[in-house]
């Protein structure tokens, strides 16, 4: 199995020149190409829109990656957390996408309660992000960020775990006899495709439920090139 970790040292490090460089590397691509501009802003404005996301919030955004959607998400709020695992990532994010309501730390979500024991001023988020990184975890995993993360968010925060890979639609993904062949021979083989993690929305629902949140599912916009294979989950803290 990938260590997903380690994969992402060394993924896609390649030398900055602009934005498009950016979402090559963090995988926003179609074809190899970065998505267009439309396919950002909507990606930006369904989570947006999902987490609600209002200027007075304080956004927790986990597995940030090189703060392309950090920083556009950062300027609907008053301040933003991203935490992410990745050194060169990190690095970029600092670099390029920075302000000053942003501050990013270099941190494995498993150990997202430390990390934010390391914050210049440890607050209560109202608002946290998953965006596209669930399928690099297990169910167990998933658990310990939400134990992680629960001493610093309010009771009624909202978390949206986005971009997920919805099991219910893994063969709209895998559609061609190229893909179904490769998806068999390495199933045989007991390795990865690379993908990552299938989730069932089920399983989903039993996690956040045991923790004390609900959750509800949201469609991708039609427009997105993930929308036919990935689903968002919004899961909101049960009020104690």
């Amino acid at each position: 199995m990938i260590n997903w970790k380690n994969f992402f040292q060394s993924y896609r490090i390649i030398s900055v020149q602009n934005d498009n460089d950016l979402l090559f590397q963090v995988g926003s691509t179609v074809a190899g190409k970065p998505i267009s501009k439309e396919q950002f802003d909507t990606l930006i404005n369904s989570i947006s829109t999902g987490l609600n996301l209002k200027p007075d919030d304080t956004l927790l955004e986990i597995c940030c990656g090189n703060g392309v959607n950090t920083f556009e998400l950062a300027k609907k709020v008053k301040e933003v957390v991203g935490v992410d695992s990745s050194a060169p990532y990190l690095q970029n994010a600092k670099t390029y996408k920075n302000s000053s309501n942003i501050e990013y730390i270099l941190a494995d979500a498993l150990e997202i309660k430390n990390a934010l024991h390391q914050l210049k001023k440890v607050q209560k988020f109202n608002k946290i992000l998953l965006y596209s990184s669930l399928a690099y975890f297990k169910p167990q995993e998933l658990i310990a960020i939400l134990k992680g993360i629960d001493p610093f968010i309010v009771d009624d925060a909202a978390f949206l775990i986005g971009s997920i890979l919805d099991k219910g639609k893994k063969w709209n993904f895998y559609n061609t006899t190229r893909r179904k062949l490769n998806y068999f021979i390495y199933k045989i083989l007991g390795k990865d495709l690379g993908v990552g993690r299938w989730w069932s929305r089920k399983e989903i629902e039993k996690i956040a439920g045991d923790n004390g949140y609900t959750t509800r599912f949201l469609e991708q916009p039609s427009i997105m090139h993930t929308a036919h294979y990935r689903v968002d989950a919004l899961l909101t803290r049960k009020m104690r």
